[in-house]
């Protein structure tokens, strides 16, 4: 499994991971959950086990817009626990595809919403399964 490789290779010795967990979730709550996933899932093993087990901070997600090779490697360990997808750009980075268990789009685009892009959603696998697809 690819997330046994990357994570195997994760060896981190800093102060950071010795704070109690909840100093870490103090922390949290000062992170979108963007940042939280992208900062620390690969930081180390008990991070990353926080953040499995504390699904969270995995279920809503705004649709990643840059660091695109990461954050590819980081939904492949990830993607199925996410529920809640914001897309605040003016088109799909990544495909909708990957997130197996979505139950809502929001689209909160401040530049509208591409005809285009809007048919790629109405088409995709995902959309029979929303409960809420909503336009801000």
């Amino acid at each position: 499994m690819l997330y046994s490789r990357i994570i195997a290779n994760v060896k981190s010795n800093t102060w950071f991971d010795h704070l109690p967990t909840e100093i870490i979730f103090l922390i949290f709550d000062y992170l979108s959950n963007n940042e939280i996933i992208h900062t620390f899932f690969f930081f180390s093993q008990r991070l990353n086990n926080l953040l499995l087990q504390n699904q969270y901070y995995s279920r809503y997600l705004e649709l990643p817009t840059t660091y695109l090779t990461i954050w590819k490697n980081i939904l492949s360990v990830i993607s199925s626990q996410v529920e809640y997808l914001n897309i605040t750009t003016i088109y799909l980075t990544l495909p909708l595809s990957i997130f197996s268990n979505l139950k809502s789009i929001i689209i909160s685009s401040s530049y509208g919403f591409p005809e285009e892009q809007l048919q790629l959603i109405f088409e995709s696998e995902q959309f029979q399964n929303l409960i809420s697809l909503k336009s801000q």
